[in-house]
Order: C-alpha cells, then structure tokens, then sequence
C-alpha cells in the first residue's frame, strides 16, 4: 500500500512539473492566447488532483492538452 502512495506522489509532482513548464511554454514562446491556456490548465488540474485517474482518461487529458497547445501554436 504505501509503495502505490508513493508512487502517486511520485507521479503528482511530474504532473506538477508538466502544468509549469506548458505555462511557461505558453507565457513566453507563444505569448498566452488565453482561451487555449485555460483550457489546458483544467486538463492538466484535473490530472494533477485526481489521484485514481483511469488510464485511458490520463491518455485523453494528455492528447487534449497537447491539442490545444498545437492549435495555440498554430493560432499565432
């Protein structure tokens, strides 16, 4: 049990690193278009907080938010 504890920590602080390092991707390479920022940091907050997430919903939540981060990029 506390092996798959740790695990989710482990797996918590990645997702954590991934929501700070798209929003940086967003403030400073593709200047921030603000409806496809929001959307993208719900997925990724529900992803973070979420502890027993489906796999196939992980799958989905990433493929969305790398979707909208290719139609920001598109979009400027």
């Amino acid at each position: 049990m506390k092996n798959i504890v740790d695990e989710l920590k482990k797996e918590q602080k990645i997702n954590l690193l991934l929501f700070v390092v798209l929003n940086l991707l967003f403030i400073f390479i593709v200047k921030t278009n603000f409806v496809y920022m929001i959307a993208l940091n719900i997925a990724l907050i529900t992803n973070i907080f979420i502890k027993h997430i489906n796999k196939f919903a992980k799958i989905a939540l990433y493929t969305i938010s790398f979707i909208l981060f290719v139609l920001s990029i598109v979009a400027f």
